[in-house]
């Protein structure tokens, strides 16, 4: 008996989660492209010119770097960070804004794990701004995932990435 309950009580969060990620109100592309051009005219302005010297193996180096790094980061880095972590979350609560606000602290705790793997230090201001747009962009990223579903959130990353082709050199 235990078992079944189990086993719907699983079924019951998928459905909800599979429901949730339905486009439920009309977010529009304007509102999508305008968080993505956002986030990465803020990423690209604050954080690239201080990140780009210190980790340079970060940053794509050539145009052809930059579609590797781009297909790398919208399928398994939003695969991992944040689509297989929510359905993770969502199934052993039950709560989807539950496993959405663990999904963000989860990315959250993997950013801290990267601070402290840096081969350079960082200042303690450039940390706490990677933290807050961290957190910022988590949030965004699952109300986004929540409420529309898979394809605005990898737009609206992949206008995220586009930041990085500025100053990049062609390819020859």
């Amino acid at each position: 008996m235990p078992r079944e309950s189990r086993t719907e009580k699983a079924s019951s969060v998928t459905a909800e989660l599979l429901q949730a990620c339905q486009i439920e109100e009309d977010l529009g592309e304007g509102g999508i492209i305008i968080v993505g051009l956002a986030g990465g005219g803020l990423l690209w302005g604050v954080f690239d010119p201080s990140l780009r010297p210190l980790l340079p193996q970060d940053y794509p180096a050539t145009r052809t770097a930059w579609v590797a790094a781009t297909l790398f980061h919208l399928t398994f880095v939003q695969l991992f960070l944040a689509f297989a972590p929510l359905a993770f979350f969502a199934r052993l609560l039950g709560d989807r804004l539950v496993a959405a606000a663990l999904t963000v602290l989860f990315g959250l705790f993997l950013l801290l794990v990267q601070v402290n793997a840096a081969e350079v230090a960082l200042s303690t201001w450039l940390v706490a701004g990677m933290i807050a747009v961290r957190i910022l962009f988590g949030a965004l990223g699952m109300y986004l995932l929540l409420r529309g579903g898979l394809l605005p959130v990898s737009w609206s990353a992949f206008l995220i990435q586009l930041r990085l082709l500025i100053g990049l050199e062609s390819p020859g």
